[in-house]
């Protein structure tokens, strides 16, 4: 994809900004600032107070600074994360630091993230959350092509795309066992640290 060059007017006088046409976020053609929705915003820095010594701490503040993220106020990263919650960090970090609600579920159905049945308040197992990052990536298709892909872990035998892309990329690690426990909920730590890991690869 490629950007293309626009004539914006603003406070008078206008000026040119790059954009994709999918994509709501403008960078002005002089400066390179980000804006969104056509105005210049910067995203509020959530501040956590439940993180100290936690080992998500780095990745969460890291992201909160880019507006990636939960409101502040408590983190709660032993707590599962949601199908919703996982889908609004994948829509702040692949489109844009502004979380609306009705934006989010219909852009999670845009990309296939969520079936049309599923409801985003479930919970969100470590395997879907491999699915939906790789998905998000622009990888879903590759990812679903059967029997080329080997497993690093002997826990997942099925549909095993996804998780041997991120373990590739050095993205998911598992528990150090061997066993990467598809099944098994992801918690909101475990989510941003794989929200992080991909994205400092960028």
């Amino acid at each position: 994809r490629a950007y293309t060059l626009h004539y914006l007017p603003a406070e008078g006088t206008g000026k040119l900004v790059y954009a994709l046409e999918d994509r709501p976020d403008r960078i002005d053609a002089f400066t390179g600032e980000v804006g969104y929705d056509w105005e210049q915003s910067r995203p509020e820095k959530a501040v956590y107070t439940d993180l100290e010594g936690h080992y998500a701490q780095d990745a969460a503040e890291a992201l909160a600074a880019y507006g990636i993220g939960f409101e502040s106020g408590e983190f709660h990263p032993e707590q599962t994360i949601t199908l919703g919650e996982f889908g609004e960090l994948l829509y702040c970090a692949f489109m844009r630091p502004v979380v609306e609600k009705d934006a989010v579920e219909q852009w999670m159905r845009r990309q296939n993230l969520i079936a049309e049945e599923e409801d985003p308040a479930s919970d969100l197992s470590r395997k879907r959350a491999a699915s939906m990052l790789v998905t998000a990536m622009g990888y879903g298709e590759v990812a679903g092509l059967q029997r080329i892909y080997l497993s690093p872990f002997s826990d997942v035998t099925e549909d095993a795309g996804p998780i041997a892309i991120l373990s590739a990329m050095k993205i998911i690690c598992g528990n150090g066992d061997g066993m990467f426990y598809p099944e098994q909920s992801i918690t909101r730590g475990e989510a941003v640290v794989l929200l992080y890991r991909y994205l400092s690869q960028k």
